[in-house]
């Protein structure tokens, strides 16, 4: 990892021809914002990044209506909570997806629609 820059300064250690307050005048970025920065280049670094992100719109759109009036309740349920998140990985190796191929899994219509986002 590169050393960190003040974004105060942008590392060059002053501000309007005085000593930067934020890393004084190191150029270097410290303290809070140094401690986040790691923080969060570790955990992006540890978490899956998506691949396939679409708006559950998308999803509501494809649904055959036939095929989901004939859902159980527990499947139309499932179903409003992926559509309440508004954006979600349909990475067909994810969770999402699976739950939708679980809950179409009687329905090839809405399955091929769904496969084909």
């Amino acid at each position: 990892m590169a050393e960190a820059i003040c974004i105060s300064c942008n590392g060059i250690g002053s501000v309007e021809g005085r000593t930067c307050a934020s890393c004084n005048g190191s150029g270097r970025e410290t303290g809070f914002f140094n401690s986040m920065k790691v923080y969060v280049e570790e955990i992006c670094t540890k978490m899956p990044t998506a691949v396939k992100l679409i708006y559950t719109h998308q999803i509501v759109a494809v649904v055959n209506p036939t095929e989901y009036a004939a859902l159980v309740d527990a499947a139309k349920d499932g179903l409003r909570i992926i559509v309440s998140c508004g954006v979600v990985d349909l990475n067909p190796t994810g969770k999402i997806y699976a739950n939708l191929m679980a809950i179409f899994g009687s329905s090839p219509i809405t399955k091929a629609a769904i496969t084909a986002l």
